[in-house]
């Protein structure tokens, strides 16, 4: 399994190959990286994540501060 710097690394190897130089290489491998990944390019605040309880319990009736 690859990690996310060898993957970065790789992403920015392939990105040159295919002609892209300076900054324009770095924006091509992080748009592969992200692709790769899963995650959406070019969006602010895309995702959403929804936090529950062990349990599913919304709110957190499980949850005890130490």
């Amino acid at each position: 399994m690859m990690d996310d710097e060898l993957l970065k690394l790789e992403c920015l190897k392939l990105a040159t190959a295919q002609g892209f130089k300076s900054s324009e290489a770095r924006f091509e491998a992080d748009r592969m990286f992200n692709l790769i990944k899963g995650r959406s390019t070019g969006e602010i605040g895309g995702g959403k994540a929804r936090v529950v309880g062990k349990d599913n319990d919304i709110p957190f009736k499980d949850y005890k501060p130490e």
